[in-house]
C-alpha cells in the first residue's frame, strides 16, 4: 500500500472527505496504525482514520469504505488547550483589595498605534496518540549519518503486517527528485525526523539496487 501525503481522501463514490496529512507509526514495530486526515470543509480539523478503513490508495487518492456519517464520528487528531487562561471571576478579587483609579485606556483597535496583548490566549495542540507513536508527513526530514537527505513524500506499507517497507524521500526545491529508502536503513524515528544508520552513498546504493 502506497500512501502519498497531500492526496485527497475519498469515498468509493468519489466524494472528497479530506486530505492525507500524516500517518501514525509505532516507532518500535514500524506499524502504521492510523492516518491523519485534514477535513476538506473550511474550519474542519484533522481526524484519526483507522488504516483498516482504507480500500485502496495510490499517488492520486486514498479510497475509504466510510460514509460521510461514519467519517464525522472519527476521533479528532488533537486537543487544543488554552495554557494561559485569563483571570477568572473567582481569583480576580484576590488581585486587589481596594478599588483604585486607573488611567483611561482606549479600546483595542482604537487608532493609538498600540494594541493590547493582555490576556492573549496561548493555545497548545496536543495529539491524541500513544506515547510509543510518532507521526510521519511532508514535514518529516530524513537524515543520513552525514546530513539532510530531504523530506518524506510517501510511505509504502506491507499489506499484511501494515509495517513500513519503503520511505519515498523528495530532495531539492528547484528541481526536486524522489528516491526510495528501504526501511531496513532506519535507525530511529523522532518528532519530525527519520534517522538512518548509513551515509548518503550507502543510501544511494540501496535506492538503486
Amino acid at each position: 500500500m502506497d500512501l502519498y501525503f497531500g492526496v485527497t481522501v475519498e469515498q468509493r463514490d468519489g466524494d472528497t472527505l479530506g486530505h492525507l496529512q500524516q500517518v501514525v507509526c509505532d516507532v518500535d514495530t514500524l506499524e502504521v496504525r492510523d492516518l491523519v486526515v485534514q477535513g476538506a470543509r473550511w474550519g474542519e480539523g484533522a481526524v484519526l482514520l483507522p488504516l483498516e478503513a482504507v480500500d485502496s490508495s495510490d499517488d492520486d487518492a486514498v479510497i475509504v469504505a466510510l460514509s460521510a456519517e461514519q467519517y464525522e464520528q472519527l476521533s479528532e487528531y488533537e486537543d487544543i488547550v488554552n495554557v494561559a487562561p485569563p483571570p477568572s471571576a473567582d481569583n480576580a478579587a484576590d488581585l486587589e483589595e481596594e478599588p483604585i483609579d486607573l488611567p483611561y485606556v482606549p479600546p483595542v483597535g482604537a487608532a493609538t498605534g498600540i494594541e493590547s496583548i493582555a490576556f492573549t490566549p496561548v493555545l497548545e495542540e496536543i495529539p491524541r496518540i500513544r506515547s510509543a507513536d510518532e507521526v510521519l508527513g511532508l514535514e518529516t526530514k530524513v537524515y543520513s549519518t552525514d546530513g539532510d537527505l530531504g523530506h518524506l513524500r510517501a510511505v509504502t506499507l506491507d499489506d499484511q503486517t501494515r509495517r513500513l517497507t519503503i520511505l519515498l524521500v523528495e530532495k531539492g526545491a528547484v528541481f526536486p527528485h524522489d528516491f526510495e529508502v528501504p526501511v531496513e536503513l532506519v535507525k530511529s524515528i523522532r518528532p519530525a525526523a527519520v534517522i538512518l544508520s548509513v551515509n548518503r552513498s550507502e543510501v544511494q546504493a540501496a535506492s538503486n539496487a
